[in-house]
């Protein structure tokens, strides 16, 4: 549920404006909670179906509250090399979404949004980040 909110409101924050409070209130996050619970299936529409290979992420609470997430990834080369530079460009085009009008298009001047982490969080005397 959060990769569908990651996909349509994460992007260059000069060119979008997220809807924090929102996304954060209680009453959101319950409804999220509601529909795990229920066990529906969240649908996360790609532009490609088909699943990478080069990430892996585990985010792990035990029953004392002690959490850890970890994210492993190998990112993925273009395999392009400029002669005399003697290193491989990443192949981070791939994070902009190629349709326009949306948070993560493409378009000049725009930072392509990253994700190499899930940080693990939690409000209200429940635990907190240091």
């Amino acid at each position: 549920r959060m990769t569908i909110d990651k996909d349509r409101h994460l992007g260059d924050p000069a060119y979008v404006d997220v809807p924090v409070a929102r996304l954060l209130s209680r009453d959101y996050c319950s409804g999220l909670a509601a529909e795990i619970k229920a066990g529906l299936r969240a649908r996360i529409e790609r532009v490609d179906d088909r699943s990478p290979r080069d990430t892996t992420h585990i985010s792990v609470v035990d029953r004392e509250g002690n959490a850890v997430a970890l994210t492993h990834t190998l990112g993925s080369p273009s395999g392009a090399i400029t002669d005399g530079l003697g290193f491989m460009y990443n192949g981070t085009m791939s994070r902009f979404d190629p349709r326009p009008g949306r948070a993560g298009s493409l378009a000049p001047g725009v930072m392509c949004r990253a994700q190499t982490t899930g940080d693990p969080f939690r409000q209200s005397g429940c635990g907190a980040m240091p």
